[in-house]
């Protein structure tokens, strides 16, 4: 099979092979989500336009219980698996109060949920302020759980925008590279899963108050 560049919907050049590329979409504007390539979608939280100078946005809230949940999630997962070479992008910006939060970005065969260490087959990046995460850790993690831990990316911060991309190879070992604003890659090996996995963008509140994630764009891309 013969490779080549190309460009994704989000003007990053990929490795595309053969003409067996495959693709998933999820764009978030104007108060919802609207989806391509994926058989169906789940989300959380109530859903609001929020207009950024950089970017349309469609906003979900959660409620103000704790452990409550806002964002996306495919309602299957047999969309990919990690020997389909996949390379997983979102766009996202956090809220205004990122304080007492759990946020989870990235493939999984169920939703993480709310905890430090998702009971799932995972393969994508962590933010939690009850974990001390002051930026994006990359996680892999199989049911069990067993999780391989990077090291931090980049600074958290409220009202910023951000695009996380995780890329995996179960050929290179069973591994994945993470990058967050185009930065330089960190590859992490072990605990990669091997099973299909769907994908998540959510954010959990830790106490009694409603938190927030602001979704612009999904994007995977596999062959």
């Amino acid at each position: 099979m013969s490779f080549g560049r190309n460009q994704n919907a989000l003007g990053n050049t990929i490795l595309q092979g053969g003409g067996f590329s495959k693709m998933a979409l999820v764009n978030g504007l104007n108060n919802t989500f609207s989806v391509a390539g994926i058989a169906s979608m789940t989300t959380s939280g109530t859903l609001t336009t929020n207009n950024q100078s950089d970017k349309s946005y469609t906003k979900a809230t959660s409620g103000a219980v704790a452990g409550n949940a806002a964002g996306i999630i495919t309602t299957t997962f047999n969309i990919v698996n990690p020997g389909f070479n996949p390379l997983f992008e979102v766009h996202l910006r956090t809220d205004s109060d990122i304080t007492n939060t759990r946020i989870w970005v990235g493939l999984c065969d169920a939703d993480p949920g709310n905890s430090d260490t998702p009971p799932t087959n995972f393969t994508g990046f962590r933010f939690s302020t009850v974990a001390g995460d002051t930026g994006w850790t990359p996680i892999h993690a199989t049911s069990g759980p067993s999780t391989t831990t990077g090291t931090t990316i980049g600074t958290v911060a409220a009202d910023t925008s951000y695009i996380l991309r995780v890329r995996s190879q179960i050929t290179s070992g069973g591994s994945s590279w993470f990058s967050v604003n185009n930065g330089t890659e960190q590859k992490i090996s072990g605990n990669l899963p091997t099973g299909n996995l769907g994908f998540t963008v959510k954010v959990y509140t830790t106490t009694a108050t409603a938190k927030a994630i602001n979704i612009s764009r999904a994007y995977l891309n596999y062959t």
